[in-house]
């Protein structure tokens, strides 16, 4: 039944209404879309932007959609499950793709007399001064580019006196590569963003759809378009109105258009957004093919109709009025502070993981998942505080890798089959899958209809971990912006507010330069990403000295990770070394000890020294300098060299004058090594029992 309605309401938002339909298809629509479980307040912005584009007025569109709505939750029908939903609203502008197709316009008959005098009547007024350029010049690849200022002095009247019966290229000088037009009026003194006197158009260009594709999308989101230009290569140039009264007024408009249509699907050449850009001019050929006038005057009449069809942001919710709050810090013990991995990870907060790509993020998270769905700790320095549920949004992956991933952690953590309907029941998993949550149109931050989507399954699933991988993966905004990220963190909060004791954990990438940060500050973009995550780690690779100082020949099996920001809990000083499995488990990270590892291996070397010591030496007297300098240096003593080396040998590897040095202070401290009666000059050495032995 959910396709059939998503069928109702896909077919309604994808083609226009007659008169006389419109209020019926309108409340059908909405009845359907209720029915199929979408949001009330998407539905109203939704299907008023569509009913609104087909001729109804406001107050009709409220009314319709309201009595449908009634009516719908009156008839009883069971709605999906939240991980069920097709998401209906994506049908505009998101699935245009669906739509019935538009036939592209051929070639007139004339083209090469008339198609630019349309053209320039669409566009300019007679007494405005046109920008063109004929000439071109060769790149090292061979492609042909406009070059210098081209023709900036002539009037949209002077030039369309001038063709009268004679083909454009001739009248223009035109090369056999094509010719190029600005699509604004310009000032008669130079070809500039400055040179601009109207700032009506922008150009529309995407050198990644089909043709058709690419005129599908602009007339079912019905963009205002004065003319529509085949390129004669791979592209369609749209002279999209946006009828601005100044620059800051134009910037905005075109941001907003294109915003709207990367949303679509249409990737937009977006170095086109200035004012003066060159597109391509209709009435000539480009090598063989011609660059013709396909259509002029089509879609919305103007800007400002065309904004009615956007849609609208968010409504403003309502607040309450500020709570004061009772202040009993000294009179009564403090709140308890629930904990998703225990004094690790808080309830309620948004964490972050910061890493450069390849460290090893994506097998630690999942190495947690794994763990807080089952309960236990696989990782000793994080213990989940109880078993429960995770809701998974990975993009970088498919299933099919994390499936492979999660049978190496069985293995290498000996997880039984048992375990295996616990895990499946815990885990809400959405891989391979990239979907913004949030979106910008103009200054305003919007949540998307997949944000609402997952508010729907965190209210369903009540998890108490809600994991996004990674950050930019889920934003379309500018993450370098701090208006728009901190908009949207605020939106990844309010998703842990609808799950009791739950926290979002957030993946994200470090810049150049901090691979191995440890700072809270590492994290790309603006910083009110990382103001927002009041739990912060770092996952590096162990530097050079480490590498040297723990005697590591294999660098790329070890991280290390550290935490580097924690609100609400104390801050863990120590950091976690992890390394890498290999053969049937690699990849797998395993929590290591490497400063314990060291302090064990150096205690069994000086053990072996001092053993090594009594059994070359025995019981014979030497002096300080002897033990301590000379016969770690392997001279002065007559028998030093000799000695050392037999010491060396023992214990397999070379032995430094620090490490006789102090051996020698250990000796003296311990009463093996003791003074020679009557000599104090000498020291004699007294073997422990076990000295043999080595």
């Amino acid at each position: 039944m959910t396709a059939a309605l998503h069928d109702v309401v896909g077919e309604y938002l994808s083609r226009p209404v007659p008169q006389g339909e419109r209020n019926r298809s309108l409340y059908v629509a909405a009845c359907a879309a209720y029915r199929q479980g979408g949001d009330e307040q998407d539905i109203f912005s939704r299907l008023s932007s569509k009913a609104m584009s087909d001729g109804l007025k406001g107050m009709e569109i409220q009314a319709t959609i309201k009595s449908a709505l009634k009516s719908a939750r009156a008839d009883g029908r069971p709605r999906p499950r939240a991980d069920r939903i097709v998401v209906w609203n994506a049908a505009l502008p998101y699935g245009v793709k669906e739509a019935k197709k538009h036939e592209i316009p051929g070639l007139a008959e004339d083209w090469e007399y008339s198609d630019f005098c349309k053209f320039l009547g669409a566009l300019f007024y007679n007494e405005e001064y046109v920008s063109y350029n004929t000439t071109i010049k060769r790149m090292e690849d061979g492609k042909a580019v406009p070059s210098g200022w081209g023709e900036y002095k002539k009037t949209a009247g002077e030039l369309l006196a001038a063709f009268q019966d004679a083909r454009v290229a001739n009248v223009l000088n035109a090369t056999d590569q094509g010719a190029w037009v600005r699509l604004n009026p310009m000032d008669g003194q130079g070809v500039r963003d400055d040179n601009v006197v109207a700032f009506r158009h922008c150009l529309v260009e995407s050198d990644t759809l089909p043709f058709q594709e690419q005129w599908d999308i602009v007339n079912c989101l019905r963009l205002p378009v004065s003319t529509c230009v085949h390129s004669g290569n791979k592209s369609l140039h749209f002279a999209v109105k946006i009828q601005a009264r100044d620059r800051a007024e134009y910037d905005s408009r075109v941001s907003l258009l294109y915003a709207h249509l990367e949303a679509a699907g249409m990737k937009i050449d977006t170095q086109n957004r200035n004012p003066s850009r060159l597109s391509r001019m209709p009435g000539v050929f480009r090598g063989e093919k011609p660059q013709y006038l396909v259509a002029e005057n089509f879609g919305c009449a103007s800007w400002q109709e065309f904004e009615q069809t956007l849609p609208k942001p968010d409504a403003p919710v309502e607040i309450e009025p500020l709570v004061r709050s009772d202040v009993k810090w000294l009179t009564s013990p403090a709140p308890v502070l629930n904990y998703v991995f225990d004094r690790l990870v808080p309830a309620g907060i948004v964490c972050g993981l910061f890493a450069q790509g390849g460290t090893g993020k994506g097998w630690l998270v999942e190495t947690l998942i794994l763990s807080l769905t089952i309960g236990l700790p696989i990782l000793p320095s994080f213990r989940p505080s109880r078993k429960a549920r995770v809701l998974w949004l990975e993009s970088e992956d498919p299933p099919e890798e994390l499936h492979r991933r999660g049978k190496r952690l069985q293995r290498a953590h000996g997880l039984s089959e048992e375990m295996g309907p616990t895990v499946r029941e815990n885990l809400h998993l959405f891989a391979g899958q990239a979907f913004p949550l949030c979106e910008t149109l103009g200054k305003t931050v919007t949540r998307t209809p997949r944000y609402r989507e997952v508010e729907a399954i965190v209210r369903d699933v009540q998890p108490a971990l809600i994991v996004v991988d990674p950050f930019s993966h889920f934003f379309a905004g500018d993450e370098n912006s701090n208006t728009e990220v901190s908009a949207y963190m605020n939106y990844l909060r309010d998703l842990t507010k609808l799950s009791d004791n739950c926290s979002l954990w957030l993946n994200h990438h470090v810049p150049k330069g901090k691979e191995l940060s440890l700072e809270s500050g590492a994290g790309r973009g603006a910083s009110a990403l990382r103001d927002a995550i009041r739990v912060a780690f770092n996952l590096v690779a162990l530097t050079p000295e480490e590498l040297t100082a723990y005697n590591i020949d294999t660098p790329h099996l070890f991280v290390k990770l550290a935490m580097s920001k924690a609100n609400y809990t104390e801050r863990a000083d120590t950091l976690v070394y992890l390394r890498r499995d290999t053969g049937s488990t690699g990849g797998v990270l395993r929590e290591v000890d490497l400063p314990a590892i060291v302090a064990a291996r150096a205690a069994v070397d000086s053990e072996n020294l001092e053993s090594a010591l009594f059994v070359v030496l025995g019981t014979h007297d030497v002096t300080r300098a002897e033990l301590g300098g000379n016969l770690a240096k392997g001279k002065g003593y007559d028998t030093g060299r000799a000695v050392r080396e037999l010491i060396i040998d023992r214990v397999n590897r070379p032995v430094s004058l620090k490490e006789f040095k102090a051996l020698t202070t250990r000796l003296l401290a311990s009463g093996r090594l003791t003074q020679v009666p009557g000599d104090g000059s000498r020291l004699r050495l007294c073997p422990a029992d076990n000295a043999e032995v080595f």
